[in-house]
């Protein structure tokens, strides 16, 4: 679908905006650069593909709606919702000042020189908070990842960000209906899989209910990324990718940046534990935990020892991860798989589930640090690929007959 030009889309909205440049594309949408008629303000406005109006106009309808709910420092602020002259949704958001965090992941690539610890914990911490706002009203992410992550002008070891992106975000009311949102019109039904594979919680990619603790696995991955300059799980093949995700131990990040501390090590793994039971209950249990490593950066001490030893990945050398560039995959498939050993520490609860969590049995181990791989495995390793063959096809139709 050839790019619209500015005459274009200035047609779109007649004279309530002033497009001025495209700032960015994606799958679903282009975000714009532009200026209020009535205030003179500068807005970024992201208007969905005409094509994908029909099944995905009330989705895009749905984070508006969560977005408007939300006032937070470090999400993102939506000023204006509505549609086109040709009937396509669009959303009027705070136009920010500042670079993707992906892109400052990749600045530090080329420079072979990995984020400032500090940098990576404030930023970490940054989205931690926001998500801990986000979570209080009853709204789950679901995508968090460099892209939806933005790093605004500044002192970087302030970690000021802004969370972006609720295209996949998901409601959850309380008792007393705290967030008034419309459900979609046509939920996301269990087993349909919304996301990043890099970045998914092992409940996420099966399919299975999800609460706020599939949130912090990603934010586990995003501090992993930081730290390291790569992804826990890399693997070249999607299907590896999505068993590797549910059923294997990732490296500790010391193993790619020895100079980390113990407690960081311990923080990432805990975050990245296969069942939602073993992670941090909360945003603010995490933080908590940050708080620590990031004291003694700061005043230049060791980080005591933890009681609890983080999981260690199995013996042997660690299965090669490529570096960056962090690209994304396509979406995943439902898998089922049992799961390794996870970080000792509180279980994680609390009233918010959306749903009871997964009980994922633990896999017995044939020597200490390693876990067996479950005969269930191979049989969904084969179930995989065929899923896999059958909707690389179907793609590739669609791609061609679109």
């Amino acid at each position: 679908m050839p790019e619209e030009t500015v005459k274009e889309i200035q047609a779109e909205f007649g004279d309530r905006y002033r497009m001025v440049e495209q700032l960015g594309s994606g799958a679903m949408g282009v975000v714009w650069r532009a200026v209020e008629a009535n205030s003179g303000r500068e807005v970024a406005i992201k208007v969905l593909l005409g094509h994908l109006v029909g099944p995905f106009a009330d989705r895009f309808r749905l984070e508006a709606e969560l977005m408007a709910e939300l006032d937070h420092p470090s999400v993102i602020e939506i000023y204006d919702y509505g549609f086109t002259a040709s009937k396509r949704p669009f959303l009027a958001m705070e136009f920010l000042r500042g670079k993707a965090l992906r892109e400052l992941l990749r600045a530090h690539e080329k420079l072979r020189a990995p984020i400032p610890v500090g940098v990576a914990v404030q930023i970490t911490r940054a989205v931690l908070q926001a998500l801990a706002y986000c979570h209080g009203r009853g709204v789950l992410h679901r995508d968090i990842k460099p892209d939806n992550i933005f790093v605004l002008d500044g002192d970087l070891n302030a970690g000021r960000v802004k969370l972006l992106d609720f295209g996949v975000a998901k409601a959850i009311r309380d008792d007393e209906g705290d967030v008034q949102v419309q459900p979609l019109q046509r939920p996301t039904a269990e087993g349909q899989l919304l996301g990043t594979p890099f970045y998914m919680a092992p409940e996420q990619i099966r399919g299975k209910p999800v609460d706020h603790r599939a949130d912090l696995y990603s934010v586990g991955v995003l501090l992993y990324v930081l730290l390291t300059g790569r992804r826990p799980f890399n693997q070249a093949a999607f299907d590896q990718l999505l068993i590797a995700q549910v059923a294997e131990p990732p490296a500790p990040p010391t193993t790619h940046r020895p100079t980390l501390s113990a407690g960081l090590d311990w923080v990432t793994l805990k975050a990245l534990a296969k069942s939602p039971d073993n992670r941090f209950a909360s945003a603010d249990e995490m933080i908590a935990a940050l708080d620590i490593e990031l004291a003694a950066l700061e005043g230049g001490a060791s980080v005591p020892r933890r009681s609890q030893a983080p999981p260690v990945a199995p013996s042997g050398p660690a299965a090669p991860t490529a570096p960056m560039p962090l690209g994304d995959a396509p979406p995943g498939l439902v898998l089922a798989a049992a799961e390794p050993p996870a970080p000792a520490g509180p279980r994680a609860g609390g009233s918010f589930a959306a749903g009871a969590a997964p009980k994922i049995p633990s896999p017995p181990a044939d020597t200490p640090g390693t876990a067996a791989v479950p005969r269930s495995l191979a049989r969904d390793a084969v179930l995989l690929l065929v899923a896999t063959t059958v909707v690389s096809c179907l793609l590739f139709l669609f791609v061609k007959f679109l």
